[in-house]
């Protein structure tokens, strides 16, 4: 009698089981992040509406200074509110105003505190469960970005596309010349000299 009760209560209980180890394998493999993420949705949307009341310590704000070069750039006399992020050295930050003053764009931001602690949490759990031993070295993360109309930008790619279409033009001669036939009728193929006329 008592084996058949055993046996009953395994076989009832096998496909709860089964099913509460497939929904703990599933959320490890995923769900995690998921609801990592809806933690810090809401305490973004939770900083933005604390920024647009006004309802933050000045002593708090931080000043990026971004240089422009762009023409014709006008001086704006006042700051204006503006929404966005940053991230810059594993701490978030969201953007309060900005204002544009000769060649510099001016960001006042706020540290988005519970951001940067969820993150940091998810990153942490995420490689606990992955057994992912975290790196000892200090790695520089943080990655220059180019600004608009950067002198260095437009030199390199120049450079990278003059090199490119010369190595092209000398391994595959045949094969330009042949796609360059088959592609456009005669009387659409431009001239070797470079000549319109």
């Amino acid at each position: 009698m008592c084996c058949q009760f055993r046996s009953l209560i395994l076989c009832l209980l096998r496909k709860p089981l089964a099913i509460l180890l497939l929904l703990v394998h599933l959320f490890n493999f995923a769900g995690y992040a998921l609801l990592f993420e809806f933690f810090i949705s809401r305490a973004d949307a939770r900083h933005q509406r604390r920024i647009e009341a006004g309802a933050y310590n000045e002593s708090r704000l931080k000043v990026l200074k971004v240089p422009l070069r762009l023409p014709y750039q006008t001086d704006w006399k006042e700051y204006e509110r503006v929404d966005g992020t940053i991230e810059i050295a594993g701490v978030y930050y969201s953007y309060v105003k900005r204002k544009i003053s000769q060649d510099t764009l001016y960001l006042v931001c706020l540290p988005n505190d519970a951001k940067t602690s969820l993150k940091k949490a998810s990153n942490n759990y995420g490689q606990e469960t992955n057994g992912i031993q975290g790196s000892t070295e200090k790695s520089d993360k943080s990655v220059k970005k180019p600004v608009l109309g950067s002198d260095y930008c437009e030199q390199s790619l120049l450079t990278a596309t003059s090199s490119m279409s010369s190595i092209i033009s000398k391994e595959f001669p045949r094969t330009i010349e042949s796609c360059r036939t088959a592609i456009l009728p005669a009387a659409f193929i431009p001239p070797d000299n470079g000549c319109l006329i």
